[in-house]
This record gives structure tokens, sequence and C-alpha cells, in this order.
């Protein structure tokens, strides 16, 4: 077996009183561990009692991590007067293969155990015990069949022209269910023919119905097929290996997709002959005159039902004279996975009347220590004004490695590639398209709008 060793850093802790005499001395006293207590002892220099500068309850047992999560550990004492001092910590781990920290407190799960984090200063010590467990995705519903949905809702191919259909099953608690077998079927089989994974190829000019069943539960769409009709991808970036879940033309809402506030009334469906990507409708996002900064005017939610690979593209559009927020963060949509875990979104970054780019943000508690995620292959400068097509790759880690993707572009160009993310052990549950115009504070002196044509989502 290989010898264990101890690691050790040093830090700041605060752990010293000063006496009535006016000399600083080390007092007997107690560190409170943000995720356990800290015991510090001098020898009894001071015998006055010391207090608690916050209290921290150890019945819950100790500190569970994930594997790859950090912790901020934090050691804060007060004197027996109760009054804070500082002094310079070392911090160690008693077991670095399960646990690593820093100089300044911040523990890493590196693999499945127990350690114990522990603080030194001046002779006092105390120490916190940590528990890694491994990262895993939460296994695979067992659930039947509940609901099938098509994708797309509806249908339209040249003769010999060729599309493949998606079928989407979810159980009772909208979980996706990927491995259920589906069956296809054309009746009108004169018209267009369909193979047993969904391609659809166009025989001759008509109308059929497209026909998807799982476990007994059935979904259809209609299909037409036409001699001028034509077939091309929105999505240059999609993977080939995905497959779609959700293609929303933002006309009126298909399964899954719901509003989670509107009270006011500013999100809404409107008319856009103009409209790149389908047109005719479009979601528009109102931010009246006087909208307050640090939320949405409306929230439109997506149930995505629980991926860790995933594909959104939308078509997005800021109105002319768009005022952005003092903070810079004009947000444009979100990642979530269930509550507790954080977020992930992208944003048009940069002051009123520009310039803008695209950048994406990790919000992940405790698995992401970076928050903004730069441009790094284009400059991802974004035209207020003007259509732009947004694509969003998003690929979880490796159990407990940091190969994670994030990749995002913009009108077809690649802007940011970053493949060294970590995510949280928690598929993501929903997409939100919910703009948050900044930052806290600031309101708005104008009536601004966002525009969103089509959304696509897929996963792997």
């Amino acid at each position: 077996m290989a010898q264990k060793h101890k690691q050790t850093t040093t830090g700041t802790i605060t752990c010293t009183s000063r006496a009535r005499s006016g000399r600083s001395v080390v007092t007997t006293g107690f560190l409170a561990l943000a995720f356990g207590a800290f015991a510090c002892d001098d020898g009894g220099i001071n015998p006055e009692a010391a207090t608690f500068a916050q209290h921290i309850n150890l019945g819950q047992g100790p500190t569970q991590s994930v594997v790859g999560q950090y912790r901020q550990f934090r050691a804060t004492g007060v004197d027996s007067l109760g009054r804070p001092a500082g002094g310079t910590a070392t911090w160690s781990s008693s077991n670095p293969d399960v646990a690593i920290v820093s100089e300044t407190g911040l523990v890493q799960a590196i693999a499945p155990g127990t350690a114990n984090i522990e603080a030194r200063v001046l002779g006092a010590k105390a120490s916190s015990p940590i528990t890694v467990v491994p990262w895993e995705l939460p296994a695979a519903s067992t659930d039947p069949v509940a609901s099938v949905t098509i994708v797309p809702a509806e249908l339209t191919l040249p003769v010999q022209g060729v599309w493949r259909a998606a079928a989407v099953v979810r159980d009772a608690k909208e979980r996706l269910l990927t491995t259920r077998p589906v069956t296809w079927t054309i009746a009108e089989d004169s018209i267009a023919s369909i193979n047993t994974v969904g391609l659809v190829t166009g025989i001759a000019n008509g109308s059929a119905t497209l026909k998807a069943t799982a476990e007994g539960v059935t979904a259809t769409v209609p299909l037409n097929v036409a001699a001028s009709a034509s077939v091309v991808s929105s999505w240059p970036n999609l993977p080939a290996d995905y497959t779609p879940i959700a293609d929303e033309p933002f006309s009126t809402l298909k399964p899954f997709w719901k509003f989670l506030w509107n009270d006011a009334s500013d999100g809404a469906f409107v008319g856009d002959a103009a409209s790149p990507a389908s047109p005719g409708s479009v979601l528009q996002i109102r931010y009246p005159s006087g909208f307050p900064g640090g939320s949405a005017p409306a929230t439109l939610n997506f149930a995505m039902g629980g991926v860790s690979r995933a594909f959104v593209g939308v078509w997005w559009k800021a109105s002319t004279g768009w005022q952005g927020h003092s903070s810079n963060v004009n947000k444009i949509m979100f990642l979530f996975p269930p509550t507790g875990f954080g977020d992930m979104y992208l944003a048009a970054f940069g002051p009123t009347g520009g310039p803008y780019e695209l950048r994406a943000v990790v919000q992940f508690n405790g698995f992401e220590l970076r928050d903004k995620l730069v441009p790094n292959a284009d400059s991802g400068r974004v035209s207020i004004g003007e259509w732009h097509r947004i694509e969003w790759l998003v690929e979880y880690n490796s159990p407990g490695k940091a190969d994670g993707v994030v990749r995002w572009w913009l009108d077809g160009k690649l802007v940011g590639n970053y493949t060294d993310v970590r995510f949280p052990p928690a598929p993501l549950e929903n997409l939100k398209i919910s703009p948050t115009w900044g930052g806290l504070g600031d309101a708005k002196t104008k009536t601004d709008f966002f525009w969103y044509d089509h959304a696509f989502v897929a996963r792997k």
C-alpha cells in the first residue's frame, strides 16, 4: 500500500486577541468553519472564556462533496471579549488523495473517501471532516411511457426529399425515455415512406399523416409532399448524432413549453413576415419604460427532461437603440439543472451603444470556478437591430474530470470553445428564455424589445 502523505498550505486565519496590557497574544478561543467547527487552544495563555464568531451545527454529520466539486472553507475566530483578530494559518488535508486544500481554504474533492481538513495557527489547531462520493448522473427512468411528441410538429418535403423525424418519449414526470422502442408508420404509403428510425422520404405530391407509437401511446403530425418544397437545415453546427426534442416556431406553444410568468403580458407571439426562420410569428419580450434591472419581463420555459448533452439553436434580435444595463449584462437564455446547482446562460455583454459580444456564463455552485467564458475563437460581435442565429452546445464532463464542453456560435461562426468545464452531477432540466436585464439597479428610460424566431433543442 502506498504511504499516505499530509498536504499542507499556508493562509490567513483569525485566532489572536489583545491582552489587557495592550500586547497581542494568543488566546484560548474557537474557530468556526463554514462546514465544521474549529477549536483553537494555545495552552491557556488567556484563561478567559472565548465565544464563537458564528455557530455551526455539526448534528448533520460530516460535509459531503462530489468528486470534482470545490468547497470554500472559512475559519473565523474572536478573542474572549468577542473581538475579531488576525493571524497566519496553515491549512492541510489528512488525505490529499481524497481532498486537497489551498492556502485560502478552498477544498477540491479528488476521489471517493474521507479526509480531515485542518487549520493551525500559533500552536492552535482545528479540523473538519469531509466525505467525497462519486460523480454520477441519475439512473434512467423506468416509469412507463406517458407521452409521445413528434419533432417537427409539421413536415413538408419535396418529392424524393429525405428528413429524419424524431419521437420524444417521456414519462409522467416529463423525464426523457431515450431507450424505449418507437414504431413509425405512414398509412398513405403512396405519398411517403418511413423506415424504422424515422427517416421519411417523399414519393409523390400529396398529404399524409406521420404516426409514432411507444408502449401503446401514439402521436401524429401532418406530412406534406410537394415538388416545389425544399429542405434546408437551419442549424449548421448541429452534431449529426444528436436527436431533436423541440422545434418551436413561436406561433402556438407546443407540448412542454409554457410561460412561467408573464403577469404584465410583456411576452407575446406577434407577427413578423420578415423573420428569418419561421416567417409569420415570433416571440416578443417587451421591456417597458421604467422596467427595473435584475429581472425579465416574462419567462418562457421548455422542459428538457434531463439531458447531459444538449444543442440549442435560436434566432434573436434586440431592438434598435437598445439601452444596455450598467452591469454590461443583457441575458438572452438560460440552461438549468435541478434547483440548488446553479445555472448557465448566454448574454450580450457591453455598454449602452455597444460594442456588444456574445458570452457564456457558468454559475454551477461548487463545480466551475470561472464565471464568464469569454469569446476565444471569434469576436462574437453582436449587431443591435439585426437578426442573429445563435447555436449553443453543452456536453457534460466525464465523472470527476474537467473535460466538459461549452461551445457557441454566432451566425455560423464559432465564438467560444471550452473543453475543460466542470458540470454538476445533475442533468439539464430546463431551457428558459428569461431575458434578464442586468445586474441589479437601473431602470429602462424607454421601451425596448427582444425578439426570438424559432427555438430548436436536440440531445444525445
